[in-house]
């Protein structure tokens, strides 16, 4: 009887740590996941900042240096415009007074 009862202790100790090792291995599985999760999340986080930063590097104005730039650009051919019309202006009214003459 004696080793019946010392085989069932041993057995119910077995189980016991098998239980135990049951239940960390299930604590482990459950942080892994955890952790694979927030992984998950990063990566998403990054990949949308990633995506923002894209978007906002092709939709960034210029600088104001080079809007400066540009503006100057203009005011000068507006000036050379406003030239061109004034010499055509005065050509005009020379051929005017050519044509009056004939």
């Amino acid at each position: 009887q004696r080793n019946l009862e010392a085989q069932v202790e041993l057995n119910q100790k077995a189980q016991d740590n098998r239980q135990a090792e049951i239940d960390q291995w299930s604590e482990e599985v459950q942080s892994s996941l955890a952790e694979a999760s927030q992984a998950q999340e990063m990566r998403r986080c990054f990949q949308e900042y990633e995506a923002l930063a894209k978007l906002t590097n092709e939709n960034h104005p210029q600088s104001s240096r080079t809007l400066k730039e540009q503006l100057s650009k203009v005011e000068n051919e507006i000036e050379k415009l406003k030239q061109e019309e004034a010499e055509t202006g005065h050509l005009i009214k020379v051929r005017e007074g050519q044509f009056q003459l004939l």
